[in-house]
């Protein structure tokens, strides 16, 4: 019994990533069909999801504008400089699968 659980799990966690990826990939249209979203639309909606770097970026740049009185500025850089970072780890860690088929698509290539 136990043997199998561990296969059935295995084989759910195999497959979840397609599916995920299906659902990604598509929406639904007012007439109830099912379409793909283009690859670009899925790669902007997965980049503009990241919001980790920004938040912390605001919150250590909060932090250390309080603590030596230096203003509004150390929030807004540091905050900025986490939206850079999230665009960038989005498009190259957390959005991989929507940026390959980009640039499958498109016939562009990552740097």
């Amino acid at each position: 019994q136990c043997n199998e659980a561990i296969h059935r799990t295995k084989n759910s966690i195999n497959s979840s990533p397609r599916s995920l990826h299906r659902t990604v990939n598509t929406m639904s249209s007012e007439g109830g069909k099912d379409q793909q979203q283009s690859a670009s639309e899925a790669l902007t909606n997965c980049i503009l999801s990241q919001y980790r770097f920004c938040a912390g970026g605001v919150g250590l740049g909060a932090a250390y504008a309080i603590k030596y009185s230096k203003g509004p500025m150390p929030m807004a850089m540091a905050g900025v400089a986490g939206t850079v970072g999230d665009l960038i780890y989005g498009y190259y860690e957390a959005c991989k699968i929507e940026a390959d088929r980009y640039e499958r698509e498109t016939g562009r290539r990552r740097m």
